[in-house]
């Protein structure tokens, strides 16, 4: 991702937000977010698949830019890689700040999304935004 296409996508994400819907967001590296109910929400990508991080990423970038997070805040894996409920795609997770009840929810050594319960804080999520962007830009 270059400087560029990350800043086209912060401005993509301001204008959202200014528009005042809250109903869909695009994060900085295009992937898609809908609101599932008041504590859940789904992470679609767009085209092929993609490496777990770019999942983790939108979901801290929606987090962030609806205001519901901070850098502390643990996310949450409530629905494992799979069919979208909220749009027709093959490989869409769904994420929360609320625990599922009755798994395990101790953080795995990986960036899986395959596995409900999987959790890490907003800030390591929101660090995999810069994976592949030589240029950090905080």
């Amino acid at each position: 991702m270059t400087r560029q296409t990350w800043i086209a996508g912060l401005v993509t994400a301001a204008t959202v937000l200014a528009a005042g819907t809250a109903s869909a967001f695009t994060s900085s590296n295009y992937m898609r977010v809908n609101p599932v109910s008041d504590s859940v929400f789904e992470v679609l990508p767009r085209g092929g698949a993609r490496r777990s991080g770019d999942y983790w990423c939108a979901a801290a970038e929606y987090l962030l830019f609806t205001g519901v997070s901070n850098a502390t805040q643990r996310i949450y894996v409530v629905r494992a890689l799979g069919p979208g409920q909220t749009a027709n795609r093959r490989s869409t997770v769904q994420f929360s700040i609320t625990p599922p009840a009755g798994v395990d929810t101790t953080p795995g050594i990986s960036l899986t999304v395959r596995r409900v319960g999987e959790n890490m804080s907003a800030h390591l999520a929101r660090s995999q935004c810069f994976f592949r962007d030589p240029i950090f830009i905080p």
